[in-house]
């Protein structure tokens, strides 16, 4: 399979979850599954400490994700 990698904001991510979380369940959350984790490792890699776990919310609370 092809992949193809995108830069996008936290917001842009967002907004995309938001929209996946109006499609079916059962067509939608692998991919959500897959956007929330690749989110989580990079912000995890390349952020400060302090703003970790803000940022890491932020992606929780669009998602309905644990905190």
């Amino acid at each position: 399979m092809t992949t193809i990698p995108l830069n996008l904001t936290l917001e842009e991510t967002n907004t995309i979850l938001e929209a996946l979380g109006q499609m079916p369940y059962a067509r939608v959350y692998t991919l959500i599954a897959k956007i929330q984790q690749q989110a989580t490792t990079h912000l995890h890699e390349n952020q400060p400490e302090p703003e970790k776990q803000s940022q890491n919310e932020k992606l929780s609370e669009s998602t309905g994700g644990p905190r």
